[in-house]
């Protein structure tokens, strides 16, 4: 089934985590709307599970162009597994996109390669965007990490073959950088996405890889959205903390595609 909203390149957005009720929620996404009306990118949010059918009724009562997606999602239909939540569930409430493998389900609840890669194929069938988190959990030497991130991300796309490649979405969060007091260095950072556009056009071809947007993600902040935001293969941001507020995510938005026009112009 193929998705039914269609986005742009930057992609920026964020999850809430075990954060907002229903009306912190709404209240946050009035103040992002007026902010992001003009901006030129696709803004995507990830409230609790609570918080989701009211985001999505009030974007789509407003014409917002602000995506809703959820931050997990079980890899069957239906069925005896209490406390969870299907995929035709969110489709039909108004998500349009899903986070899978964040490292907080891998250490926290036990998420594996395999279980995210059943999750993928759950929300592929019901014409939703995975946003599939991978990242290595310690710095280690290149060879370690290529090796690390090669195994995994080949895992994770078991199966998925080039007629649905397109509505992948990759996120690189090293597990060492996230909540930490940097971001990991650019230069790795440049080093990871060049790989991950490797291994993409090694099992779909250059075309479909280039489509796959690479998101970074883990410490983004005030002081290195620029920065990232211009580096060769990070088509956007996925931000925590620094974007809870939503003038703090608007902030780190106009810097970001400022940058970015800057960098154009210059080339």
């Amino acid at each position: 089934m193929a998705p039914a909203v269609s986005y742009q390149k930057p992609l920026i957005g964020t999850s809430w985590k075990m954060n907002k009720t229903n009306r912190e929620a709404i209240a946050y996404l009035t103040r992002l709307q007026e902010r992001v009306k003009t901006i030129a990118a696709s803004v995507f949010i990830l409230p609790p599970f609570s918080v989701l059918s009211d985001a999505c009724k009030f974007l789509q009562h407003s014409g917002s162009n602000i995506i809703i997606g959820s931050q997990n999602v079980h890899w069957d239909d239906y069925g005896a597994f209490t406390g969870e939540v299907s995929a035709p569930m969110l489709k039909e409430i108004g998500c349009q996109f899903v986070e899978i493998n964040h490292q907080e389900r891998r250490r926290w609840f036990g998420e594996t390669n395999e279980t995210a890669n059943w999750k993928i194929h759950a929300v592929l069938r019901h014409g939703m965007f995975p946003i599939i988190c991978l990242g290595d959990e310690k710095r280690e030497e290149w060879p370690l990490t290529e090796a690390f991130l090669r195994y995994q991300l080949l895992q994770l796309l078991t199966g998925i073959g080039p007629e649905v490649a397109t509505n992948l979405i990759l996120a690189y969060e090293p597990l060492w950088a996230i909540g930490a007091a940097e971001a990991a260095p650019t230069i790795h950072i440049a080093q990871v996405h060049s790989l991950l556009r490797q291994l993409l056009a090694e099992k779909y071809g250059e075309t479909i890889a280039n489509a796959i947007p690479l998101l970074y993600g883990g410490s983004v902040s005030r002081k290195n959205a620029a920065e990232l935001s211009t580096l060769p293969n990070v088509d956007g941001l996925f931000i925590g903390r620094a974007a809870l507020e939503a003038d703090g995510l608007a902030d780190l938005l106009e810097m970001a595609l400022t940058s970015q026009q800057q960098s154009h112009s210059l080339c």
